[in-house]
């Protein structure tokens, strides 16, 4: 005869159990074994750009932090007073842009901006060698420097040589045509004026900035109809 037994009855629903905490524990381990596994490589990670990071900065000679401290100073200090000081007040503008120069002669920026004092303030000879040492120092022929040239031969009354720079200008980037444009207008040269505002407006509108551009647009169309009855 077999005596019942609350033990055996009961075993298959605690081993059971037992599993299912097994199994639980087993999960629970093997999740703060990933994150602990993710943390340290991260953290390694972390320290190895740390260190880099470290090594680049350390790395650079005495003279390569003057230099840096150097354009800095340039660029956060003298530029922003010189920039005000041009177009608020050119002629002390062109006093402190010479002392600056002293300090920075390799700065190309510099003469452009002595170009535009001389300018503002019809100084225009001198304003064209400004301009022109300011290319000599960047290397190569910038279009807002023989913009500036061109304008200036404009107010010299020098307009074969004005235009000839403002050409060039544009031919090195087209946002120049606009100037094209203008000094035609400015001579009454209604159907070269309009053949060059064509251009600009046919830029503006396969530009992928035109819906910005609607404004302009508008006042470009109405300044090409005008000057087509003017042409007539």
């Amino acid at each position: 005869m077999l005596l019942w037994s609350p033990l055996k009855d009961t075993l298959p629903v605690a081993t059971h159990m037992n599993k299912k905490i097994v199994r639980n524990i087993a999960i629970i381990l093997t999740v703060g074994i990933m994150i602990s596994i993710i943390s340290t490589i991260g953290v390694n990670i972390w320290g190895f750009s740390k260190q880099i990071e470290y090594e680049n900065r350390n790395s650079k000679t005495d003279e390569e932090i003057k230099e840096i401290v150097y354009n800095n100073k340039y660029d956060n200090y003298y530029e922003p007073i010189i920039d005000s000081l041009v177009y608020s007040d050119p002629k002390n503008a062109l006093t402190y842009i010479n002392k600056v120069i002293k300090l920075y002669p390799k700065k190309s920026e510099l003469e452009y901006y002595n170009g535009v004092a001389y300018y503002k303030i019809d100084s225009f000879d001198l304003a064209i060698t400004s301009f022109k040492k300011s290319m000599e120092l960047r290397g190569f022929d910038s279009p807002r420097d023989l913009n500036s040239i061109g304008w200036s031969y404009y107010y010299l009354e020098k307009f074969d040589e004005s235009l000839n720079f403002l050409k060039k200008a544009s031919e090195t980037n087209e946002s120049y045509l606009s100037d094209v444009a203008l000094f035609y207008e400015m001579q009454n040269d209604y159907k070269s004026a309009i053949k060059y505002y064509k251009k600009v407006l046919e830029n503006m509108e396969d530009s992928k900035m035109r819906i910005n551009w609607y404004k302009e647009i508008s006042a470009l169309k109405i300044k090409i109809s005008e000057l087509e009855k003017l042409n007539k």
